[in-house]
């Protein structure tokens, strides 16, 4: 008689839009499934994105319907129309493990009421609990009632995970996480053979006047530079810092494209923006596969305020394609020993600089970009392979499913 597999169920009532904890999550899922030792279940908001995916793929996934007035991660804890159907599920999938992602106050009532290991991952969006640059009094009062809430449900947590060091220093200095239970980093990784399979069916696909990379590119020319922007549109990923650089460059470098790929929140006020101001080969063309995006991109212009780890840098370093970023959470760990990518947070003015030095060396010096590109793609190859995630996080979930046992599943 065949030993029922242990059930892993990932909660995560996810924003609607595609981003890196919706690829993570994907991923994730695929490769534990993999094993034939584990059977992963999701639970997340249904009809969106991420639950078409899944579905996709065959994993199991269960939909839940909640209110777009508690996207906001702060008031999420009141959302206790999600909370009850997320319950109910529960009973019924009946798992063995609770993997959470991002989560808040809410989380603390899964491991309580329901008396299952339960596994906290912090993929960066903690942040929205920060009172850095917050100067309102009743604003750091309400977010400093936020924090110890957080703390106190992260006491309830049998594990926590973080996507990177920088993101788990930052929670415990500002006092989001206890000392206990202790937070383990798991970087995120890629299948790599998979990536570079898409990127192979997108390259295939030759570049022409006829036929550009992107929709929407007339008059384009194969050799122009593409630089690209690749997330979810909201206030942390600040797109708008790529439209203001976009607006400042485009003349220095009139042959460039300049591609902002994702959707989100902010997708329609900066779709009317760039209609209003029309910049020269700007291009918005929504959430495409990350893959598409850069199997020809020139570079990865990256623009958020606070990231945890920095999962399309990631996929821009395993395609080979140069990153200019800010340095914020885990990205300067991602891009460690290239200094020259790096820019200091929030200053829009820095970036644009240090995106027109790499510019003038793409133009001045070929062989330089060509050796940045393989640096960067032989570190992703090196230290971030998705073999390597999940052998740390597996091990992770035999640890909490089985404190005692001596021969653990698998």
């Amino acid at each position: 008689m065949t030993a029922k597999k242990p059930i892993i169920l990932h909660i995560y009532p996810d924003f609607g839009q595609m981003g890196g904890i919706e690829r993570y999550l994907l991923q994730t899922c695929a490769a534990t499934d993999a094993t034939q030792a584990w059977q992963t279940v999701v639970i997340c908001n249904r009809g969106g994105t991420l639950h078409k995916q899944l579905a996709a793929q065959k994993t199991t996934v269960y939909g839940i319907k909640s209110f777009s007035c508690f996207k906001n991660a702060n008031l999420r804890w009141l959302d206790a129309f999600s909370m009850i159907q997320i319950l109910r599920l529960i009973r019924v999938i009946q798992p063995n493990l609770i993997h959470l992602h991002i989560g808040g106050l809410e989380t603390a009532i899964y491991p309580a009421v329901l008396k299952r290991p339960t596994l906290l991952t912090l993929h960066g969006y903690g942040t929205l609990y920060s009172m850095a640059g917050v100067q309102n009094r009743l604003k750091r009062l309400i977010k400093h009632a936020l924090r110890l809430g957080f703390n106190l449900a992260a006491r309830q947590m049998h594990g926590i995970t973080c996507v990177s060091q920088a993101e788990k220093s930052r929670l415990l200095a500002e006092g989001y996480l206890p000392q206990r239970p202790q937070a383990q980093v798991i970087p995120n990784g890629l299948n790599l053979e998979a990536w570079q399979a898409q990127l192979d069916t997108q390259q295939k696909k030759t570049p022409s006047a006829e036929a550009p990379p992107y929709p929407g590119m007339h008059h384009y020319q194969p050799g122009e530079p593409i630089i690209v922007w690749l997330g979810r549109l909201d206030a942390v990923k600040q797109p708008e810092h790529f439209i203001q650089i976009a607006r400042q460059l485009s003349q220095d470098f009139p042959k460039a494209w300049w591609v902002l790929a994702g959707d989100g929140d902010l997708f329609n006020a900066i779709a009317s923006s760039v209609v209003l101001e029309p910049i020269p080969r700007l291009l918005c063309v929504g959430h495409q596969p990350a893959a598409s995006v850069l199997a020809h991109a020139t570079c990865l212009l990256h623009t958020p305020s606070a990231e945890g780890f920095g999962l399309s840098v990631l996929e821009a370093m395993a395609s080979g394609v140069p990153v200019i970023s800010y340095a914020v959470g885990g990205v300067p760990e991602l891009l460690a020993h290239f200094s020259e990518c790096l820019s200091p947070p929030n200053d829009p003015l820095a970036l644009a600089e240090r995106l027109r030095r790499f510019m003038h060396l793409l133009q001045t010096n070929p062989d330089a970009k060509i050796r940045l590109s393989q640096a960067l793609l032989t570190r992703a190859n090196t230290n971030y392979s998705e073999a390597q995630m999940m052998q740390t996080l597996l091990a992770c979930y035999q640890r909490l499913l089985y404190p005692q046992a001596l021969t653990p599943p698998g």
